[in-house]
């Protein structure tokens, strides 16, 4: 099992340099650079007035961060119903499907965002949303080692972590014109 899983950590950063690498000799803009200048306005409601919200990313990018975040939304609903459907005292038997369609979920979410060029005035949320993304993964990763007896305080430790990564991943969507989640489990 934990072969499997630094293979498939391997390969993932391997797609990603892969990835980066082409991106830089196809003379394109570049992570680094900021986005073309074009900008996308949304209407965003308030209590009583509408207002003009502009992304600070194009339009495209804006399109592609709102699939990955529709995807991640539906898994992250997906482990709640499934750590839910377990009961109040659930085995590592009935966890680990869950558990491990959940890491790969929270994975291929994170690997998602380093599609978007993000402009500089983002980096910083960006980066604190990456780091508790990865703390997260580590937990789910961290999963096949607990006990019998260890569920109850690995979800407590689950829920703290997810909460965390939820405040970081709000900052990015609220940056984009998208509403609060609160779908994490």
């Amino acid at each position: 099992m934990a072969a499997l899983c630094l293979a498939a950590a391997i390969a993932v950063i391997l797609v990603i340099w892969g990835i980066r690498m082409t991106h830089k000799d196809s003379g394109s803009s570049g992570p680094n650079l900021p986005p073309p200048s074009t900008t996308t306005t949304r209407a965003a409601s308030s209590q009583s007035a509408q207002t003009s919200f502009v992304a600070p990313i194009d339009s495209t990018q804006l399109t592609q961060y709102e699939q990955y975040a529709a995807g991640f939304q539906t898994a992250n609903g997906a482990a709640t119903k499934g750590l839910d459907g377990a009961g109040s005292a659930p085995t590592t038997a009935q966890l680990a499907p869950v558990v491990g369609a959940y890491r790969a979920a929270v994975n291929l979410y994170d690997f998602q965002l380093h599609f978007i060029q993000w402009p500089a005035s983002m980096q910083t949320a960006i980066q604190a949303d990456h780091a508790q993304l990865t703390a997260l993964l580590g937990l789910l990763q961290s999963f096949s080692t607990i006990s019998a007896t260890g569920t109850s305080a690995w979800l407590s430790d689950l829920h703290n972590q997810a909460n965390t990564a939820q405040t970081a991943d709000d900052v990015i969507r609220k940056d984009v014109g998208l509403p609060s989640s609160s779908s994490f489990p």
